[in-house]
């Protein structure tokens, strides 16, 4: 399982937080993400698809573009960005097979 800052691993490269949880991590991730604080340099904001029951899902690609606005907006240090992307290419080499036993 992987949980670079809040995050949990489900199937097929997309992240998922649920509705509970109550850590800080999460508290912060939940509100920055209502407000929309996570924007990409072109404007977009960083928005989570849903599931219908109402969990918040992230494929690989927005977890990077979260963990990198982090950064840039000082949440995040260069050690915690390092970190979340090495979180994320093991996570990418489990999923594809190739993690060495």
């Amino acid at each position: 399982m992987v949980s670079p800052h809040g995050f949990s691993a489900a199937l097929g490269g997309t992240f998922w937080v649920g509705g509970g949880g109550g850590s800080e991590v999460h508290c912060r991730l939940d509100q920055r993400l209502r407000r929309g604080q996570f924007v990409l340099p072109d404007g977009t904001i960083v928005q989570p698809l849903r599931t219908p029951g109402g969990y918040r899902r992230f494929t690989t690609e927005m977890v990077k573009d979260i963990a990198i606005c982090s950064y840039n907006y000082h949440w995040f240090s260069m050690n915690k960005l390092k970190s979340t992307f090495r979180e994320l290419a093991m996570a990418a080499c489990r999923d594809a097979g190739e993690m060495p036993s």
